[in-house]
């Protein structure tokens, strides 16, 4: 599924089903034009914000924001609200519901790398509600396999994500905004409910309770460089990412805890309305996380399968 096609369409033919509904019960009002039943700029403004939606970051947030601010601006304009109003707030109203609802549609399938074998069936794999999303989940080791109990605590759980971005359409600083969206609300916190439940089904030991643990940032440059595919098709891509420390509140003496694994998220930009995003979660004392700290063998064989 496209959403932000799907909500692209609906935004383009709401101003003439709107006109046609507005105006079914009046004659009068049935042969006024539909360029300007909004006003003489209305039509114009409405439709270059669905350009823009495109290729601005946050943009079905800001676009709106900035566009009725800049009507406001000349007296013209703020003549043309007085008069235009309601048919103005309906279309701007009936607008945010539908880039809304886009978020609703089920999202595609995340990257499923076939070198990862076949990913663990856990409850927290099903759909998250809003924004719709999926995710594959695996516990591998430090070679790229399915992890084993003669492993020892050399293991890493990977969770690979496909979750819609309602709040913008284009690929155009969609991971910025995206990871800007989740450090200001810790929507991190809400995506510990797989990795704990792969820690306490598939590794041996106690049970960890989500109250037990905390996730600390981690501050870096927030940008690192990947490849995929080998050879003369190698690509370079930079990406960005985030890393927090996973703390044991049981453990240790201070408030913050001490750390028993670290997080890494990576993210990259989508043409589809979605954002694709790659978690690595490494026990402390992990070989692969001294000497591989960004994860770039995982990362590039998911790329691979992204850009396959």
């Amino acid at each position: 599924m496209y959403p932000n096609i799907i909500a692209t369409i609906l935004l383009l033919v709401l101003p003439f089903v709107h006109h046609k509904i507005i105006t079914r019960n009046d004659s009068a009002e049935e042969s006024e034009k539909i360029s300007s039943y909004l006003g003489k700029s209305g039509l114009s403004g409405y439709f270059a914000g669905i350009v823009l939606i495109w290729v601005t970051p946050l943009g079905a947030i800001l676009v709106p924001l900035i566009i009725v601010g800049i009507s406001f601006i000349s007296p013209f304009g703020r003549m043309e609200w007085k008069e235009y109003a309601q048919p103005r707030r309906q279309i701007i109203a009936i607008g945010f519901v539908m880039i809304l609802c886009a978020g609703f549609i089920p999202a595609t399938e995340p990257a499923k790398p076939s070198e990862w074998g076949a990913q663990l069936p856990l409850e927290s794999t099903d759909s998250s509600l809003y924004p719709a999303g999926n995710e594959y989940i695996w516990l591998l080791n430090s070679g790229g396999e399915i992890w084993s109990v003669s492993d020892g605590g050399d293991w890493s759980i990977v969770i690979s994500y496909k979750i819609n971005t309602p709040h913008q359409f284009g690929a155009f600083g969609q991971t910025g905004a995206t990871l800007l969206i989740a450090d200001v609300f810790s929507l991190e916190d809400n995506k510990l409910s797989s990795a704990l439940e792969v820690i306490n089904q598939q590794l041996p030991g106690p049970p960890i309770e989500k109250n037990e643990i905390a996730l600390i940032d981690v501050p870096g440059t927030n940008n690192h460089d990947y490849f995929y595919d080998s050879g003369e098709d190698r690509v370079n891509v930079n990406l960005q990412y985030r890393i927090w420390t996973l703390n044991s509140l049981v453990l240790g003496s201070t408030s913050s805890g001490t750390p028993i694994a670290e997080v890494l998220l990576i993210a990259t930009n989508s043409w589809d309305g979605s954002i694709d995003m790659l978690v690595v979660i490494r026990q402390r004392g992990n070989p692969d996380l001294d000497i591989n700290r960004f994860a770039e063998n995982t990362v590039s064989v998911w790329l691979n399968t992204l850009h396959g």
